[in-house]
């Protein structure tokens, strides 16, 4: 049995683990709650934000990466 790389992207695992991470991150920020600047909230928010960014650039790196090694269309 080949062990894959560490930085392979797996489709069933590391394509979930972001999307969950991110619904957590979100759960403590209401829907089209704005940035409160001046409030002691003001740095998690932006933080957990771009955060989420992240997490949601990498899922579609690794949906992407997934469709070329399968052949199947490109996103």
């Amino acid at each position: 049995m080949r062990s894959a790389a560490p930085s392979d992207p797996r489709p069933g695992r590391t394509s979930a683990r972001p999307r969950a991470a991110r619904r957590q991150i979100s759960d403590h920020i209401p829907l089209g709650q704005p940035i409160l600047v001046g409030h002691h909230s003001e740095r998690r928010h932006r933080r957990d934000i771009e955060r989420m960014d992240r997490l949601m650039q990498r899922r579609w790196s690794c949906r992407r990466w997934c469709a070329t090694r399968s052949g199947g269309p490109t996103i």
